[in-house]
């Protein structure tokens, strides 16, 4: 069966990074550069894992924190990764409350595969096989 992903930023470079890096036969991958488009996307699909970025649309707006919240309350059972290149002790705080992931933007990106795959949702690689 395959898994569904949900890759949320507004920047288009990071969202095809980030695409390519979960390819896989028994992966969908479904891109959302706005947190409006992925709550809509969210609406008409279970999805397995989101992965969003904190500042969806500007240096002091937190809409991947909001998007968050709208997948606990709508999807509790999804896993979210929240990313960001510039986090703050409160922003990890309030990640860990929600009991979703937090991933460092300045990271190696198989952190993040890693990460992935310790949720099930890809198959453990040899990032993981230690883990």
């Amino acid at each position: 069966m395959q898994k569904k992903i949900l890759i949320v930023d507004d920047d288009h470079g990071i969202l095809l990074v980030l695409s390519e890096l979960m390819k896989s036969p028994h992966l969908v991958v479904v891109q959302c550069d706005t947190a409006a488009k992925a709550k809509k996307a969210l609406s008409e699909s279970a999805f397995d894992l989101v992965i969003t970025d904190v500042r969806l649309t500007g240096k002091n707006c937190l809409a991947g924190l909001d998007l968050l919240d709208h997948v606990r309350l709508e999807s509790p059972l999804t896993e979210v990764i929240i990313m960001t290149g510039d986090g703050t002790d409160e922003i990890k705080e309030r990640v860990q409350r929600q009991k979703a992931y937090f991933f460092e933007k300045s990271s190696e990106l198989s952190h993040l595969l890693c990460i992935v795959q310790i949720l099930g949702i890809m198959d453990p690689g040899p990032c993981c096989e230690d883990a």
